[in-house]
């Protein structure tokens, strides 16, 4: 007590105090204004991209969890922060053990969704594969819709190949193709006029108890126009 000695008592201004009490309540207020009363998916896109920019990777978390709770779902925008740059692209481990702390359930795997898509729009398809093992080994929801994205980009560019043992994968990490993924290879074929790989598809649909859907029959109507076949191909 001895050390804080005694002061002369010395009266503040009262314009000094309140100018004081103004700037504390200001800096120690939050800004209620920044966030709408009722958000919306764009909002929260940009919220992301900004914290992910920023490398805010706690802000991201908290933002991706909080859109869910508010029905706000993920958009093909929402990872517009990584781009085809190796300086982006080298944030994809960080961002993935950023997603792995998500609430567990839907708001983790469609983060995980969300950012496949996104890699796949850029082409960057093996940085998917890779995001796609990740989410098999921390059992983090991947199911065949998590590979819709890949098999888009592979059959557009006629890799066909590549999108055959993307299907093995699916079946390794224990999610099996469904219909819309043979669909992916399906259009593919008939659009090309290939009448032998296409029956091939036909029949491992059939082998695998599926039913034909419309973009079944749009494809096979595509392939016999192409073949310059108007029988159909599909054998019931």
């Amino acid at each position: 007590m001895a050390l804080l000695g005694k002061h002369p008592h010395k009266p503040l201004n009262s314009q000094y105090i309140l100018t004081v009490a103004a700037r504390f309540f200001t800096t120690q207020s939050p800004n209620f204004n920044t966030f709408p009363d009722i958000p919306t998916s764009a909002y929260y896109d940009d919220e992301v991209n900004a914290a992910g920019r920023s490398r805010d990777f706690d802000g991201l978390r908290h933002l991706l969890n909080k859109r869910v709770k508010d029905h706000c779902l993920n958009t093909n925008n929402t990872f517009k922060f990584i781009t085809s740059t190796d300086a982006s692209l080298s944030l994809l481990d960080d961002l993935c053990r950023t997603l792995a702390r998500i609430d567990n359930g839907f708001a983790r795997k469609s983060a995980y969704d969300s950012l496949i898509a996104r890699l796949c729009k850029l082409q960057r398809v093996d940085e998917a594969l890779r995001v796609v093992e990740m989410m098999a080994h921390g059992n983090y929801g991947l199911n065949a819709c998590s590979f819709h994205p890949i098999l888009n980009v592979v059959t557009r560019k006629k890799r066909m190949e590549d999108a055959w043992g993307v299907l093995d994968l699916m079946r390794r990490l224990g999610a099996p193709p469904d219909l819309t993924a043979y669909n992916y290879l399906l259009m593919a074929y008939c659009f090309s006029g290939d009448l032998d790989p296409t029956a091939a598809v036909l029949k491992r649909i059939e082998e695998e108890g599926m039913r034909a859907d419309t973009r079944t029959y749009d494809a096979l109507v595509l392939g016999s126009c192409k073949a310059g076949k108007v029988e159909g191909l599909w054998c019931c």
